[in-house]
């Protein structure tokens, strides 16, 4: 009975370890932003295990919203990275998400342009879209907000947006 614990206990050391090293930052892996060794579908899939969420639904939505470039900016709304985080900068070096759907801690935009943590953040955003809204209606409520006022069913006001994140979608394996 003894050597089963030990075993158990070494057992659960590896996985704690293999999942702690997955869960760092690529600053942290590597010292630079954006750079890790992981590739984008592993980071996909990382956080689509960590989430509960489809890892071709989050590869889709980056496809349609960065091009899976994790350096894209967009000044209009501001968000950045692979995943388009929405981040307002706070004048104190840091910035947070103005919709509070998630639990996460005030960060630097340029954390936004890691993609271990921007996909994170948008995997933990595509979750509780999913649970709140539903698929599609989900999909829509992550490129604009307002859609979530829209009829369950559609048509909702960006629905170029969601056919698009869809046929990606379809193109991956999913649905």
């Amino acid at each position: 009975m003894e050597k089963i614990l030990v075993i158990l206990a070494a057992f659960g050391a590896f996985l704690f370890s293999t999942n702690s090293v997955a869960k760092k930052s690529a600053r942290e892996e590597t010292g630079n932003i954006g750079v890790t060794n992981m590739s984008l579908d592993e980071i996909y899939k990382d956080a689509g295990n960590e989430f509960s969420v489809d890892w071709k639904l989050i590869k889709a939505h980056a496809i349609i919203e960065s091009s899976e470039r994790p350096e894209v900016k967009n000044a209009a709304d501001p968000s950045y990275g692979l995943m388009q985080i929405l981040c307002v900068p706070d004048g104190a070096g840091s910035c947070k998400n103005r919709f509070n759907i998630v639990d996460w801690p005030p960060v630097s935009v340029e954390d936004l342009f890691d993609p271990l943590y921007n996909v994170r953040m948008g995997a933990q955003i595509i979750k509780w879209n999913q649970d709140t809204f539903g698929l599609k209606q989900g999909i829509a409520v992550y490129n604009n907000w307002s859609a979530r006022n829209d009829n369950y069913d559609g048509p909702y006001r960006n629905q170029g947006y969601v056919d698009k994140v869809l046929s990606e979608y379809r193109k991956l394996g999913g649905i």
